[in-house]
């Protein structure tokens, strides 16, 4: 997709409610501006049309899962990883905790911005054409 494509895909997308349909590697990928919680909007993703829970959560083996957005998190927070740090390897492993800057990924159908959805879609697919925005 050229510049100006993406610029018509973001305003379509960028009031409070809007639909944007692309072909993303021959599968058709619908982006809606929706309320995914209090006073906050997101880009949800349907992969020909639908989302499924089984897509969603830790990485597994499914093709529909590179359509969602790939959140990395810590898995501790930052005071408990300050703590952690200050102690030694072996008193970590003896309470049963290891690396405390480990991160986990998780796959989610709203994407936070429609930037988050160019970035990672430039990086992933090869062929992207806008349908309908």
């Amino acid at each position: 997709m050229t510049r100006q494509e993406w610029e018509l895909v973001d305003r379509a997308l960028s009031g409070l409610w809007g639909t944007a349909r692309l072909r993303v590697d021959g599968r058709e990928v619908w982006l809606d501006r929706v309320l995914t919680g209090k006073n906050r909007l997101g880009i949800e993703v349907y992969v020909d049309g639908v989302i499924k829970t089984a897509w969603c959560g830790p990485p597994k083996e499914i093709p529909e899962q590179k359509y969602l957005y790939p959140q990395r998190r810590y898995k501790y927070r930052r005071k408990y990883r300050r703590i952690l740090r200050k102690m030694s390897r072996k008193r970590r492993r003896e309470l049963g905790v290891g690396d405390p800057d480990e991160r986990c990924t998780c796959y989610l159908p709203v994407f936070p911005s429609v930037r988050a959805v160019r970035y990672h879609y430039r990086r992933t697919f090869e062929s992207i054409e806008l349908l309908e925005a």
